[in-house]
């Protein structure tokens, strides 16, 4: 396996100097040619680091770690292309379906709950973007209120009138009323990281004003009443927890204003 590993570990490297890590330092020199190189392609910053020098100082073969000023892009007038609107808000209406605690149910129930939100983003790029989101699902149908948090990034493509992208957001969903799991009895209030892993489609209108469209899978990870009997025998040192990962399809629909 380590070759393997080690090579795609290197193709990966290479493909985020070429399209995430080297148009972001084109625009941004210190995020980009600093922070996120050091960051994304950590072989690269420990060979630095090992020579003496900055971990992001690239090598070059004429000029050993020394940083590599890569040219800017030739601009073209292109009278279909917008400037780029580096800012974004918006409002959203979202839909996920999860596991609850809910009136005549022996054991915990899937219900559809739909909230509403608000959408945050920066675009570093026309490709590469921070997106972030906090939802609100209220009591409904026998259940209690929840609140869903998520930061990540977006990455796709982007034309003049509209935009496809792939998400990836991490985040946390607070329950007023769940079931902890590891075997206790009574429900109560706690949080559960999550994952937001989907699609994104952005059409854009007049006066900066996005359309957009989300379709993904909400993964939660849960504390099960099992135990895990792998550890039991090692007396306690390792924890007996036994988690599980879950799926919840989850769709949303905002209006996003771009500035």
């Amino acid at each position: 396996m380590t070759p393997v590993v080690g090579l795609g570990w290197l193709v990966g490297e290479d493909m985020m100097d070429r399209y995430i890590v080297t148009p972001i330092a084109r625009g941004h020199r210190i995020l980009g040619g600093c922070v996120l190189r050091t960051a994304l392609e950590p072989s690269r910053s420990f060979a630095a680091l090992f020579a003496g020098k900055f971990p992001w100082m690239l090598p070059a073969p004429e000029d050993n770690f020394a940083v590599q000023n890569r040219p800017k892009p030739v601009k073209t007038n292109n009278p279909k292309e917008k400037p780029l609107q580096h800012y974004s808000i918006g409002t959203q209406y979202t839909n996920i379906s999860l596991p609850v605690i809910k009136p005549g149910c022996e054991e915990t129930c899937r219900e559809a709950l739909s909230g509403a939100g608000f959408n945050l983003g920066y675009n570093f790029t026309r490709s590469v973007a921070l997106d972030s989101a906090l939802n609100f699902l209220p009591a409904q149908g026998g259940t209690q209120g929840m609140v869903q948090g998520l930061f990540g990034v977006k990455l796709g493509k982007r034309w003049s009138r509209s935009g496809f992208f792939a998400k990836i957001r991490p985040g946390l969903i607070y329950y007023n009323e769940a079931w902890p799991g590891g075997g206790a009895k009574v429900p109560g209030s706690l949080s559960r990281f999550a994952w937001d892993v989907g699609g994104v489609v952005e059409v854009y209108t007049h006066h900066n004003g996005t359309l957009r469209g989300d379709l993904g899978t909400t993964l939660l990870r849960y504390l099960s009443d099992r135990v895990d009997t792998r550890f039991t025998e090692i007396g306690g040192i390792i924890s007996s927890q036994y988690y599980n990962n879950q799926g919840n399809l989850q769709l949303s629909t905002a209006y996003i204003y771009r500035f």
